[in-house]
């Protein structure tokens, strides 16, 4: 039996053992795309609790995405286990699980149907996690044409992808990337080449990406966003320790003189995410603590501190009885989201009975650019789960 099937509620469901096991054994099997994201969501759910250890979760993607025929379903699914890899598994097992996620990836890549979506969802999924020589043997290999795969093409686009991981895995540098921009004058070339310049594995490359969009005001949206994403590419963490401090001792001053769409990018893409330790969590809940304009605080503070307790082995507590979560907007596989007690209003988010919840953005403030950086921070941390969460495994 599987509880919410049809997702016709919002809704935190649970596995018991033996329904775990059978999923983990059989998901593959179920006919439904709808309800083998269910489960997905279930038991992602559940890692990001503390509740199951991440390589339990890559062991359950792993074995049965290979024939997923929905493709959102299995880039949620792809996502979901980097990041379960990355930044929810224990550090003394982080390196192996990533070594058998790309290992099993790779191989999922030469199986899956040449030319079909799954084969270059698998491809590119691997690219973001290539870190051994062996796997960037592949990745070099696919891009300089010494190794090919049937039905998979090297456009603009993928090559990038290649590029950008034979960066940050130290296999290629600024010459590289300068030879890619000249063959790609175009906006997305321009994109991906700050993306690749900004995971430059090296403390020269990560403050040139900063200082590119943090003491400068010159770039666009874009631009900062992919530099973003190049920055929190750091196999070596350590890399981002010098940001901690930086990052808050800045987010008042540039939230208030950037526009909305670069503060956000700034405030969203460079959060060290991947450090995800005690000393961070500290920073975080204490620039909430400071601003008094925030997102709940306690909603805040109780989640920033689910990576440390939950790396340590202590299993987070559940959120308060007077909020609910749930993936998305109660459909499988979205964002997370947290809302205060019910009450009716009117207006655009009215739901199910002309009811809605007003969410704490609907709340008056004497700050509303205070308020607003620091519910963007809070969500940034934790509100979608991707950074704070748990090391159980």
């Amino acid at each position: 039996m599987l509880l919410n099937d049809d997702d016709l509620t919002y809704a935190k469901i649970r596995l018991d053992p033996a329904s775990l096991e059978v999923a983990m054994r059989h998901l593959a099997a179920f006919e439904d795309s709808l309800a083998r994201s269910l489960v997905f969501a279930s038991v992602w759910d559940a890692t990001r609790d503390g509740e199951i250890r991440a390589r339990d979760y890559a062991r359950l993607v792993l074995d049965n995405v290979a024939t997923e025929d929905e493709s959102t379903a299995l880039r949620y699914a792809l996502a979901q286990l980097t990041v379960a890899a990355s930044s929810y598994s224990a550090p003394d097992h982080r390196d192996e699980l990533l070594s058998t996620v790309a290992t099993e990836l790779w191989a999922l890549t030469a199986q899956a149907v040449p030319g079909s979506d799954n084969q270059f969802q698998f491809l590119r999924t691997f690219a973001q996690v290539a870190q051994e020589p062996a796997q960037l043997d592949h990745v070099q290999a696919l891009l300089d044409g010494t190794e090919t795969l049937e039905g998979v093409e090297i456009d603009a686009d993928l090559r990038w992808e290649l590029l950008t991981a034979l960066v940050a895995g130290g296999r290629a540098g600024t010459a590289e990337i300068d030879a890619a921009l000249a063959a790609d004058r175009t906006a997305t070339g321009a994109q991906s080449a700050a993306q690749a310049r900004a995971a430059l594995p090296t403390a020269e490359g990560k403050r040139a990406a900063w200082a590119s969009v943090w003491e400068a005001d010159t770039e666009p949206n874009t631009i900062v966003r992919t530099t973003g994403l190049g920055f929190r590419r750091a196999a070596d963490s350590e890399l981002l320790r010098p940001y901690v401090g930086a990052y808050f001792d800045a987010l008042q001053g540039v939230w208030e003189s950037r526009s909305y769409a670069i503060a956000a990018a700034l405030i969203g893409g460079f959060y060290p995410s991947p450090l995800a330790d005690e000393e961070l969590r500290d920073a975080t809940v204490a620039w909430l603590d400071a601003n008094p304009s925030r997102r709940r605080s306690a909603d805040s503070s109780a989640s920033c501190c689910r990576a440390s307790s939950g790396r340590c082995g202590r299993r987070r507590r559940t959120p308060s009885r007077h909020h609910r979560s749930t993936e998305g907007d109660g459909r499988a596989g979205g964002r997370p989201l947290v809302v205060p007690p019910a009450r009716p209003a009117d207006g655009p988010r009215a739901g199910r009975g002309g009811r809605r919840y007003t969410r704490p953005d609907d709340l008056p403030s004497p700050h509303p650019r205070r308020k607003r950086v620091a519910m963007d921070l809070s969500m940034v941390c934790c509100g979608d789960g991707s950074f704070f969460s748990t090391w159980a495994s």
